[in-house]
């Protein structure tokens, strides 16, 4: 299991160390992985992930439009 995060800009976005502390404080594991850009990680995704891999996409829906938008 691996997660890629990538911050979003605005108010309601968190920075990409904010958002790693996030995760580490919940027990979740697995790889974090942080990104620059969504552009950089949709790249990183698609090299990496196997047919039978499951990405996920969540957040508010300006992230989900985004990722439906760019990483198609």
């Amino acid at each position: 299991n691996e997660w890629h995060l990538i911050s979003l800009e605005g108010s309601r976005g968190m920075s990409l160390n904010e958002l790693k502390q996030q995760i580490r404080q919940q027990t979740i594991t697995g790889n974090v992985i942080l990104h620059n850009t969504l552009t950089d990680a949709c790249k990183t995704l698609k090299n990496i992930s196997k047919v039978e891999d499951r990405v996920v996409a969540f957040g508010s829906f300006l992230v989900v439009s985004e990722v439906i938008t760019r990483c198609h």
